[in-house]
């Protein structure tokens, strides 16, 4: 036979050959709606990070508003506006978000 052939022959018994069935992976057990589970110090760090952002963005927000008095009505005014405006916008929402995360509720202890 030619290995054309040969090749030919291999790929049709791979064809033929009796599907394997797969096991299919188990999904988790569904949770009970309401279920507490124990985060530890996840959203006491998840706050702190918050807080950090927050701090570094009301220091942004100094920043782009002394650009803003600089530029005084300039093609560069419209970037400073939008800079201080999100920083300025952006900075409380973290604080409210981190405060939300530290009264998060724990689970309960065994």
């Amino acid at each position: 036979m030619s290995k054309y052939s040969d090749k030919v022959a291999r790929r049709l018994a791979a064809t033929d050959a009796p599907a394997t069935p797969q096991a299919l992976p188990k999904p988790p057990a569904p949770r009970q709606r309401g279920t507490l589970v124990d985060l530890g110090a996840l959203p006491a760090n998840c706050a702190a990070a918050y807080e950090e952002a927050a701090a570094a963005l009301e220091r942004a927000s100094a920043i782009a508003r002394t650009m803003l008095e600089r530029c005084a009505r300039s093609c560069q005014s419209g970037e400073a506006t939008s800079a201080a405006l999100l920083a300025e916008t952006t900075a409380p929402r973290l604080r409210a978000a981190a405060t939300r995360l530290r009264h998060l509720p724990a689970a309960p202890r065994n």
